[in-house]
């Protein structure tokens, strides 16, 4: 966890008392009586109004600060003396409120200033999602780490439909002199822009982007055979929207002359389904959220193994979706691949064979 700041407006007992009785929490705890220009060069996580503050102090306090763009997701604990306050606590706009008789430290405080951690990290987690994921998938992992909060640490086992596209012959492309890097760098960023938003319009939540590669799944909440089913036709639909698109892309690019006109953009994409384990990863100064495990190596041999503009799936993803796409079982071509006449696919790093399927178009 970042250390989250807590501010205590009127009361450095308290500050004090805080800072002795809440050592587990990794934050930083002052006290000031002018709040306006503090906020506004050291902004805090969470501010205390203290309970001898009057109501409309404690309004102009909380106005200032829900009213400003830049300042409103800041939490704001008030604490109050007389059972009156409660009634117009939330009309202050503040977030949570705490009884404080003069003098004494409530023992119910400190899971109150853990609930407004809480509610701090839900925000942080809002903003990094929001880099790489939709709307919706962002708001369903923020409930589902307030349903499951163990799951903040460490990983999680998914099911998930996983995604790998990548660009046919792309270093042959940058490496040839007759195209400037700065040419090179401004298609590469309009592709990932133009798949990007193909992917969020299917749902999709995208992993990292590699070179020219787009690694990207569809995440199933349980062990639900319909969504399990639904994630792996959005996924096949979402893959001949981009290879339709790479026409308009190509013929944009033509007519910019910035690629020769025998040149065409082409992908090959594999997609896996699979149960994987996601989690936040790296070290303390470099942490990203990632995807990994035998199935995200699968959809990597899936992908290099398709041709030009076609999409291979692994076996697991058939049944899925075998009623809604036609498809084509590939047989390995090399004799090394070949084990027992099976017809299955023994790709480096497996001892298991799979059985492959190019799919063709939609029933």
């Amino acid at each position: 966890m970042s250390i989250c700041k807590i501010l205590v407006i009127n009361n450095e007992e308290l500050a004090s008392d805080l800072k002795n009785k809440l050592p587990q929490i990794n934050s930083e705890i002052t006290s000031i009586i002018n709040i306006s220009m503090f906020v506004k060069n050291n902004r805090p996580d969470i501010i205390i109004l203290d309970s001898i503050l009057t109501i409309d102090e404690g309004k102009k306090i909380c106005k200032l600060i829900k009213t400003n763009f830049d300042t409103n997701s800041i939490q704001i604990l008030k604490c109050y003396e007389k059972e009156y306050d409660i009634r117009t606590n939330f009309e202050l706009g503040s977030d949570c409120y705490c009884k404080l008789p003069k003098g004494c430290f409530p023992n119910n405080i400190q899971e109150i200033i853990r609930w407004l951690i809480l509610r701090k990290n839900e925000e942080d987690k809002r903003r990094i999602y929001y880099n790489y994921a939709t709307y919706q998938y962002m708001e369903k992992t923020v409930q589902y780490d307030k349903d499951y909060p163990d799951s903040k640490l460490g990983f999680d086992n998914i099911e998930a439909t996983l995604f790998l596209s990548d660009i046919v012959n792309y270093t042959k492309l940058v490496n040839n002199p007759k195209y400037s890097h700065i040419r090179i760098v401004d298609m590469l960023n309009n592709y990932f822009e133009m798949m990007t938003k193909i992917i969020f319009s299917y749902g999709g939540i995208i992993d990292k982007y590699i070179g020219d590669g787009i690694l990207a799944y569809f995440q199933t909440s349980s062990k639900n055979k319909k969504e399990q089913k639904d994630n792996a036709i959005a996924c096949l639909n979402m893959s001949f929207q981009m290879i339709k698109t790479l026409d308009v892309f190509t013929k944009n690019y033509k007519e910019l002359g910035y690629i020769d006109k025998d040149y065409q953009f082409r992908i090959r994409i594999g997609i896996n389904t699979d149960n994987i384990i996601k989690g936040h990863f790296g070290a303390l100064t470099n942490i990203s959220e990632t995807i990994f495990g035998p199935g995200v190596n699968l959809v990597s041999r899936l992908e290099q193994s398709a041709e030009d503009n076609s999409i291979y799936i692994g076996e697991n993803t058939f049944p899925l979706i075998k009623d809604t796409f036609k498809t084509l079982h590939i047989k390995p071509k090399s004799i090394y691949k070949r084990r027992k006449g099976e017809g299955k696919h023994f790709f480096k790093g497996f001892d298991k064979g799979v059985d492959v399927y190019k799919v063709i178009k939609k029933i």
